[in-house]
């Protein structure tokens, strides 16, 4: 089973919320769990390092703006610019968080379960494709995207950006490809982090025990599995890799080519 997650970033007071509706219609309508990384006070957040004792009072001080907000415990926590270090894991858990998400990379700081992102929206349907070749692992996608990842946004990307992901309509036929795949499975990032914290070992394909030339092929996912320390797993998986997808890629609309700048993640803050 390839458990996906699907992470909307950077929701605000000034944020575009007449899309981000429109974005949460789509989810709603297929029923599709999606988790929000709400921004609690617009123009407030900061990046690590900051002090404990400041760490700590912004992160309660957002944790009960939201709770009393949405009139809902706050479970999980996304960091500003996706950085923190072991004092920030410290606040979280004394706060009473149940996990952390950020970025690419992983650091591990205590027993607060981590579930970082392996892909974005412009990746994912080929990155999902690639990690059903690795089942067995019991793998996890995790997809993160923002309001200006779609062509709908209000304002158009800088000459230093690149063209948005997709529309609306590419996001819906995005989900019902998911739906419509055996063994490919959507949930909530935080039954992600909930089987971590029970003993799931979920770890990225980072940080498998492999030689260099032989890890580099292996797709960005999560792994549940103890299996992931085997190299003629990996290996097959690999071969699988390198044959075909079920010839999915078809679906991918075959239009005018639009322009892209590359720089550093595509001019995302990650």
């Amino acid at each position: 089973m390839v458990s996906i997650c699907f992470r909307f970033d950077d929701a605000s007071a000034k944020s575009d919320h007449k899309l981000e509706h429109k974005v949460f219609d789509v989810f709603a309508r297929l029923d599709v769990p999606l988790c929000v990384a709400v921004i609690p006070f617009a123009g407030a957040s900061k990046p690590v390092p900051l002090s404990p004792a400041e760490q700590t009072r912004l992160i309660r001080e957002g944790m009960h703006h939201l709770a009393s907000a949405f009139n809902q415990r706050i479970q999980g926590f996304v960091p500003p610019w996706n950085t923190y270090d072991a004092w920030t894991t410290q606040a979280l858990t004394d706060a009473g968080f149940e996990f952390l998400s950020a970025g690419f990379d992983v650091y591990r700081y205590g027993r607060l379960p981590v579930v970082p992102i392996t892909c974005t929206l412009r990746t994912a349907r080929i990155a999902i494709q690639k990690v059903c070749c690795f089942k067995w692992l019991a793998p996890v996608v995790v997809v993160v995207f923002h309001t200006d990842d779609f062509i709908e946004h209000r304002y158009p990307p800088r000459h230093d950006e690149s063209w948005p992901a997709m529309s609306l309509s590419e996001l819906e036929a995005l989900l019902r490809w998911i739906r419509t795949k055996p063994g490919l499975h959507i949930e909530p990032l935080s039954h992600i982090a909930i089987g971590s914290a029970n003993g799931s070992n979920l770890r990225s394909s980072s940080e498998l025990t492999l030689p260099y030339r032989v890890k580099v092929l292996v797709p960005p996912m999560l792994v549940r599995s103890a299996g992931w320390r085997t190299l003629p797993g990996i290996l097959w998986g690999m071969s699988r890799n390198r044959s075909a997808f079920d010839a999915d890629s078809e679906a991918e609309p075959k239009g005018q080519s639009k322009p892209v700048v590359l720089d550093a993640h595509h001019g995302k803050h990650f």
